[in-house]
Formats: C-alpha cells, structure tokens, sequence
C-alpha cells in the first residue's frame, strides 16, 4: 500500500482544478475495519514504502488509531 501512494498522490497533479504538486494531496488511510492489533505493523509499513519511494511520508494521515 505504501508504494502505491506517492504515485496515487502525483496522479492528480495537472488536472483541470487539481493540485500544483503532490505535496499538496492530503492521503488518507483509515484503520476502520482493521484488527486492533495489525495497525501499528500497517502503519509502520505503509510510511516505509512511503519513504523508500519518495524519500518522505509527508500528507499521510491516518483514521481510527485512537485504540493503539
């Protein structure tokens, strides 16, 4: 999941009324449905993929963690 993010990010830059840059898309995952003991081993590797694409995890945020 984490490599697919920053592609996903860039994919709507230059469209009509899209973002400048993928620095300016917000990605949001949401743990909703996801076993309370699985997420922060989702989280932790999503943000890895992340970095190792694009050298950064910026404009990821997370839903329902509050139980970690």
């Amino acid at each position: 999941m984490g490599r697919d993010i920053p592609t996903q990010k860039s994919g709507f830059c230059g469209m009509l009324g899209g973002p400048v840059n993928p620095e300016n898309v917000l990605h949001i995952v949401d743990f909703e449905n996801i076993p309370v003991d699985k997420i922060q081993s989702m989280q932790d590797y999503i943000l890895l993929n992340a970095e190792n694409r694009c050298g950064t995890s910026d404009g990821i945020k997370f839903l329902n963690v509050k139980d970690l």
